[in-house]
Parts: C-alpha cells; sequence; structure tokens
C-alpha cells in the first residue's frame, strides 16, 4: 500500500518541481436544483467516430432534481486556440467576452462577469478573475478538460462564493480517457496554427497504467502574434506565449474507492496593449505581463454502491499570480504590479438516498491570502489581506412520483476578511425550491426559486490609495471594510422538449425566463473631494435588477443538422447612487449589460469522403440600453466556415480547417463596460492523432 501511495503521489511532486522553476521564472519578468448546460467534448472516444464539427444538444431530465439537464457535445478537431470560446459561446445563457485569445478573455453569466460569476476546474474557484484592467482568470485548454458546466445563479447548490450571475465549471481529463477500456497505454498529439494572429498551438499527451494506478501527462502551448483586426490594423503590442500542462495520477484503491492526485500549471506571457481599453499614449503605454496560475489538488471518492454513501473529499491549494510591468518603466498611470492571491482549502460531500428523496449535504473551507510584492501605496497595487471562508449546505430531491419532482435546499455562509486593522466579518443563509412536471412524455416545464451571492473580495474592500499619476494627485481610492455580500434572488421558469421522431430524426428545444433581484449591489461610486482630487469608493447599493430569457434548439437528421441559441439580458438600478465620476444616476437607470447575442450553425455530414461541411452564424444585437452618459454599442454578425475530415482508413485522425469572420468584419467584445478589439478574418488547419 506504502508502494502505490508513493505513485499516486509522485506526479505532484515532480509538477511541484516544474513549478518552482516557473516561479523562479515568474518573478523576474450535483447538479440538484441546477438548471445546467453541459458541453461534453466527444474528441476523446474509445473509437474516434464521425461527428460533425458541430455541437450535439441532448436535453433530458436531471436524476434527482426538479430542473433540467441540457448536454452539448462537441465533435473533436477543433482548433486548440478556439474550441475553449466556441463551447462556452455555443451555451445558450453564456457570453465569452474577448473571443479566442487569453489575455482578454472573461465569462459573463446572467449579466454579471469577473469574480461574480464562479468559474471552477474540478470544482474550485480561482478567486481571482480581474485586477483593474487586466482580466487576469486564463481558462483551460480544450485539449486539457472533457466537460464544462453552466448553471444559473446558485442553482448549483455546492457552488458557493461567486455563483451570482451564474456558474461554470471544467472537469479535466483522467488517464482513462484516454486508455479506454483495454489499453494500458495511449496517448494524443495535435498540431495547429491561425492566420489571425499568425499563431501556431500544440498539443500532446501520454497516459499509461500499471497495476491499480494511471497516469496522466497533457501538455499544450502555443505562440500568438499581434491581433490582426477586421479593418486591416494591426493591434499592436498583443502578442502572448502561452502554456498549460496537467498532471494526474489515479489510484484505485478498490471499486469502491478511487484517489487523484493533479496538478495543473497555466501560464500567459507577453503584451498588454493599453488600447484594449484606451488610447497608448506616454502616460498609459502597454505592458509586459506574466498571468500565472496553478491548481495542486487531492481528489478522494468512496462509493460502496449502497444508498447511504457517495462521498467525495477534495484538499487543494491555488496559487494565481499577476505580474505587469509598463514598457515605460513606471512613468504615467501605469505601475509594476506583483499580485499574488493564494488560495487554500477542503471540500466534503455525501449523498445519501431514502424513501425516493436524494440528501445532498456537504462543507467547505478556505483560506485565501493576497499581496503585491510592489508596494507604491498607489491603488495600483493589491492589498495586503486575508479572507475565511466557510460554509455547510443540504439539500433535498424528491421524487414524489415519476412526472413530478420537488427539490429544496439550504446553505449556511460565513466570511472573515483582514487587513492591517480593518476587519470584515459575518454570516448568512441562502436558500433554493424548485418543482418540475413532465406533462408530456417529451415535454417537461419547471419553476425555480434560487439564491446566489457574491462575499465582497479583497481588492473590493481594501484596494485604496492614489490614482498612479506622474503628476498632480486628481484620484484617490477609499477603502471599505463594511461592504456586505451581494445576494440574488433569482426566479425562473422554462421548458425542455426532446424528442426522437422516425428516420433517425431528433429535435431538441429548450428556453427559460428569468428574474435575478440583488441586494447590496457592489459598485465603485465618487463620495466627494478633497484639495481637487477625487474620492472613490466601492459601495452598496440598495436594490438591483436583472433579468432575460435564453432559448435554444436542434434538429438532427441523417442527412444535416442545425443548431441555434440566443440569450438576452438587461439591467436596472433600483437605488438612486452617483457614479465614479460624480454624476448622480436615478433609480431604474440601465446597469452595464453585455449585448444580446446569439448563433446559428448547420452541418452536413458527407460520408463518402468521411467528411463533414458548416457553416456558422454568429451575431450580436446593438447594445442601446446603457448606463447615462455612456455610449451605445454597436452590434455585429459573422460568417464562418468549417470543414473537418476524419478518414476510416487512418483510425483515430482527424483534419479541421475554416475560416472564421470569413467577411473580414471589424467588430469588438462588450462585457458592459469595456469594448475589446477582436479579430478579423482568420484561417486555420488543425491536425489531430490519437493512439
Amino acid at each position: 500500500m506504502r508502494t502505490k501511495l508513493l505513485s499516486v503521489l509522485v506526479l505532484t511532486g515532480i509538477a511541484q518541481l516544474m513549478y518552482a522553476s516557473e516561479e523562479s521564472a515568474n518573478t523576474q519578468a450535483l447538479d440538484l436544483g441546477e438548471i445546467q448546460v453541459v458541453a461534453v467534448k466527444k474528441a476523446l472516444p474509445s473509437m474516434p467516430e464521425k461527428q460533425s464539427r458541430i455541437s450535439q444538444i441532448n436535453v433530458a431530465p436531471e436524476t434527482g432534481s426538479a430542473l433540467p439537464n441540457i448536454s452539448v457535445q462537441q465533435g473533436g478537431g477543433t482548433n486548440l486556440t478556439q474550441s475553449t470560446a466556441m463551447q462556452l459561446n455555443e451555451m445558450a445563457g453564456v457570453q465569452m467576452v474577448g473571443g479566442n485569445r487569453p489575455t482578454t478573455q472573461s465569462i459573463s453569466m446572467g449579466g454579471f462577469s469577473d469574480d461574480r460569476v464562479f468559474v471552477g476546474i474540478d470544482g474550485i474557484n480561482n478567486n481571482l478573475a480581474s485586477f483593474g484592467h487586466n482580466q487576469s482568470r486564463q481558462l483551460l485548454s480544450s485539449a486539457l478538460y472533457k466537460e464544462v458546466t453552466a448553471s444559473q445563479s446558485g442553482s448549483n447548490i455546492a457552488y458557493g462564493n461567486g455563483n451570482l450571475g451564474g456558474a461554470v465549471n471544467f472537469e479535466t481529463l483522467d488517464p482513462s480517457d484516454l486508455l479506454g477500456k483495454d489499453k494500458e497505454v495511449g496517448g494524443k498529439i495535435g498540431l495547429g496554427g491561425a492566420t489571425g494572429d499568425y499563431s501556431g498551438d500544440a498539443n500532446a499527451a501520454v497516459a499509461f497504467k500499471t497495476g491499480d494506478v494511471s497516469y496522466l501527462v497533457d501538455v499544450v502551448g502555443g505562440r500568438s502574434n499581434n491581433v490582426r483586426l477586421g479593418n486591416g490594423q494591426t493591434l499592436p503590442d498583443s502578442a502572448s506565449n502561452n502554456l498549460q500542462y496537467l498532471l494526474k495520477t489515479v489510484w484505485d484503491i478498490s471499486k469502491a474507492q478511487t484517489l487523484k492526485a493533479s496538478f495543473l500549471s497555466m501560464q500567459n506571457i507577453g503584451l498588454y496593449p493599453a488600447t484594449v481599453n484606451k488610447e497608448t499614449y506616454s502616460k498609459n503605454p502597454s505592458s509586459n505581463f506574466n498571468f500565472f496560475q496553478t491548481q495542486s489538488m487531492l481528489d478522494y471518492h468512496w462509493n460502496p454502491d449502497n444508498p447511504y454513501i457517495d462521498l467525495k473529499a477534495k484538499l487543494y491549494y491555488n496559487e494565481n499570480h499577476l505580474g505587469s510591468s509598463p514598457t515605460n518603466n513606471g512613468g504615467g498611470f501605469a505601475l509594476p504590479q506583483d499580485v499574488h492571491v493564494n488560495t487554500t482549502g477542503m471540500q466534503l460531500s455525501n449523498v445519501t438516498t431514502v424513501y425516493k428523496q436524494r440528501l445532498y449535504y456537504g462543507a467547505e473551507y478556505s483560506y485565501i491570502n493576497g499581496y503585491d510584492g510592489y508596494s507604491s501605496k498607489t491603488s495600483a497595487n493589491f492589498p495586503t489581506a486575508n479572507q475565511q471562508l466557510y460554509s455547510a449546505f443540504l439539500q433535498d430531491s424528491w421524487d414524489i412520483f415519476s412526472k413530478l419532482n420537488i427539490t429544496v435546499g439550504g446553505r449556511f455562509n460565513g466570511y472573515q476578511s483582514t487587513s492591517g486593522n480593518m476587519n470584515n466579518d459575518g454570516s448568512f443563509f441562502t436558500k433554493q425550491a424548485s418543482i418540475s412536471y413532465k406533462v408530456i412524455d417529451p415535454l417537461k416545464v419547471y419553476l425555480g426559486y434560487t439564491e446566489g451571492y457574491h462575499i465582497p473580495s479583497l481588492q473590493d474592500l481594501y484596494l485604496g490609495g492614489d490614482h498612479p499619476n506622474s503628476g498632480y494627485v486628481f484620484l484617490k481610492f477609499v477603502p471599505n471594510p463594511n461592504l456586505n455580500p451581494e445576494i440574488g434572488h433569482n426566479k425562473t421558469l422554462g421548458f425542455i422538449y426532446a424528442q426522437s421522431l422516425a428516420h433517425d430524426q431528433k429535435i431538441n428545444f429548450s428556453g427559460n425566463i428569468f428574474l435575478n433581484d440583488i441586494d447590496n449591489y457592489i459598485l465603485n461610486s465618487n463620495i466627494g473631494f478633497n484639495a481637487g482630487a477625487a474620492i472613490n469608493q466601492n459601495i452598496n447599493i440598495s436594490k438591483a435588477q436583472l433579468y432575460g430569457y435564453n432559448v435554444s434548439a436542434q434538429y438532427q437528421n441523417h442527412w444535416f443538422e442545425v443548431i441555434t441559441n440566443f440569450t438576452y439580458t438587461r439591467g436596472k438600478t433600483k437605488s438612486a447612487y452617483r457614479n465614479e465620476d460624480g454624476n448622480t444616476i436615478p433609480a431604474g437607470s440601465a446597469l452595464p449589460i453585455p449585448r444580446a447575442k446569439g448563433m446559428v450553425a448547420f452541418a452536413v455530414p458527407i460520408r463518402v469522403v468521411d467528411s463533414t461541411v458548416q457553416t456558422r452564424f454568429d451575431y450580436a444585437l446593438a447594445q442601446n440600453h446603457v448606463p447615462n452618459n455612456t455610449p451605445k454599442v454597436p452590434g455585429y454578425a459573422l460568417l464562418s466556415l468549417a470543414y473537418q475530415w476524419q478518414p476510416n482508413f487512418v483510425k483515430g485522425f482527424t483534419m479541421s480547417a475554416g475560416v472564421d469572420n470569413l467577411f473580414d468584419q471589424y467588430y469588438q467584445d462588450y462585457d458592459g463596460s469595456t469594448l475589446v478589439p477582436a479579430m478579423g478574418r482568420s484561417i486555420y488547419l488543425q491536425l489531430n492523432y490519437r493512439f
């Protein structure tokens, strides 16, 4: 047993050594009661199937839940740099802001983004979504995960802090995903490139098994040069190098017990253009950046095949590092940053089934420590602070009879934050209730009430100091240790319709409307002036409201398949406040919300040559419902073409090629407050082989 335990931990030890060398370089430069969308990649079947590049949406009742589960299956062979963004954009209700490049990406759900959306990797949130104008959260390459799920605000009771607008979770690959049933060694390789930023990407992975222990090493890296925009211009200082790798060991202790040890590293190094937010000039230069994130985890699962025990326990340590240095060595509005936000924590959960009721209960604790290696005493640097989060939850999902399910649950949440002599602490209770009824065999309707929350982050509470400036001080930030948690009260009504018809036909259709009332909405406000300098502070306003709807549909037969979805979200304040510029914003004014967006894809298999062709249309409507004194945002429409070839005579090989933004349209992504220049026409080629 000692030998097996040593085998389980050996890769984690190797990973820590690799991490240590990278850190050195770095310093130098459950679904219960949830409305869930699941994207399950089919890139790694035991034997590669003939599949199109279009997604497959399968709508089915979720086990033991009043609310539906929607699965989106995407074909393999997509471009390494694009498929994560593409999968997220194919989910109704999910906005992928920032395009395909990792330096400016953000996920928006329910009108929220950044740390108001829970973005987890194997169920663990990274607690540093952004700082200043930098989107510091990194998203997994599609080469490293097998499933991505998305759920509405508060729906997944196991996801805690940050689940205000919704939650997205990536489940990383296991060795078994490459090995299949009877293989002891397996792997995959991939190579691709695109002309939109003259990028090149490569992926290599190997998995092997010895006795009860299996291992996985998966590495993906690439180089992206300056982005070419749709107007023919090039966005300067936008090149980067990206490296991600996953090491995982799985020990099948017995038929009932499994222990996993994993280490994930994601690093992106390059230049960050100031033109993403403002015009570049001497006082607002581009910056050299180094975004670095790691996750180390032990994951234990015990399921003795009885109705009382399905136990999961996780221990984890996450590090997030944001290093940034302006190209003019710190003059003007930009100063060096060396932000560290590290999280240590544990999760425990169990499922017990009694009398047709599925009881799901658990607890979580995390300790977050943040600091900045630079100390300029300005608002450019992260505060030295720490935060403890602790919670416990219980959920009961009851199949009253075969067509009717009722799910209720509650979650206790506590927190304590400290920075110097400033403290912020408290506790509160969130709850959920939902009911679903199968009207006829293919049609299910549901009604739900869920509560999500966002505890003020360390930067929300304690960010302070003068705004960086080489001349006079015109803006000061004041900490606010008295902020209260944001709590959402989300109401939703929806349906799913899924039916198989004659002649290999399938049709899926789903939709829902939602209304999310937010207590203690946090925003940046001007609270006065001192010696000619504006004084700003994060404040709570008592009420805000977000609302919208999501629809999706798919039709498939022997000759073609088509998929479409549309997401619409709006928001308004229900309390008056002063914005960061000192203007009074009356109650009922618009909140900064991303544009309504949608997509339509049409694919035709050409079986005689083992191929599939696809056309895809992505669009966003103009955003005219914007906050006072904020310009309206134009919409866009993009057409893309794709071709995929999976020859029968070379098992495991896939070639994908295509062109995105065929007509070279100039457009910008929009997260509700910032416009980000997006890539113009891009021709790509991707080769993948699985062995």
